[in-house]
């Protein structure tokens, strides 16, 4: 939720996606098989008002242009989203979380096939014990200095450890983590940061 700071209304910020089973060649979600998807719209819902306006994130993507066109004037570009607005947006962990489950899988040198394909080298996400149970921790939006930064800035970060392959053994010891820009003020496409951990150092 955010003020605005002219009419002094609460809007509610959500987010809407557009995804498909049916892109072809590609990764598919253990959940329920998704292959493609988008943070396709950031919706703004005034609480007072009830006025609801659809800022779309990228007029030109596939499914978004196809809405777009059955219902012109549904969408606003997102170029149009207040400054104030804007400053407040986070990445999506809907999408995040997708996105963390495949570079899990996928993330090896891109010269290194064999890699790829025997699975020697997977991640999984960290894992914490909560009433004697293993469970995947959730991502969490916080505060770091990313690489090549000289400030801290907001984003949100997930955790991997050495998934278990063949007849190895389960090492919950941090070897990379992902983390997502927040920033929407100059760009509707945050970057992804990757940082693969040294394996000789035992992160815990």
């Amino acid at each position: 939720v955010v003020v605005d700071p002219q009419t002094g209304h609460l809007m509610w910020i959500a987010d809407a996606y557009v995804k498909t089973t049916l892109f072809p060649e590609s990764y598919q979600l253990d959940s329920d098989s998704t292959s493609y998807m988008r943070n396709a719209v950031k919706a703004v819902i005034d609480a007072k008002t009830c006025g609801i306006t659809l800022y779309a994130m990228d007029l030109n993507e596939p499914i978004t242009a196809a809405w777009n066109a059955i219902y012109p004037n549904l969408l606003t570009p997102f170029s149009q989203m207040p400054m104030y607005l804007r400053e407040h947006l986070r990445y999506p962990e809907d999408l995040f979380s997708a996105q963390t489950e495949a570079y899990s899988l996928i993330h090896v040198p891109v010269n290194r096939p064999d890699i790829l394909y025997n699975g020697s080298d997977r991640f999984q996400v960290t894992q914490e014990q909560i009433n004697n149970q293993n469970q995947p921790t959730q991502a969490y939006y916080v505060e770091a200095t990313l690489p090549g930064d000289s400030a801290p800035s907001f984003v949100l970060l997930q955790t991997f450890s050495p998934a278990v392959s063949g007849g190895g053994s389960q090492a919950n010891n941090m070897t990379a983590w992902l983390a997502a820009e927040c920033d929407y003020t100059t760009t509707n496409h945050p970057k992804l940061i990757a940082v693969r951990l040294n394996n000789a150092d035992n992160v815990l």
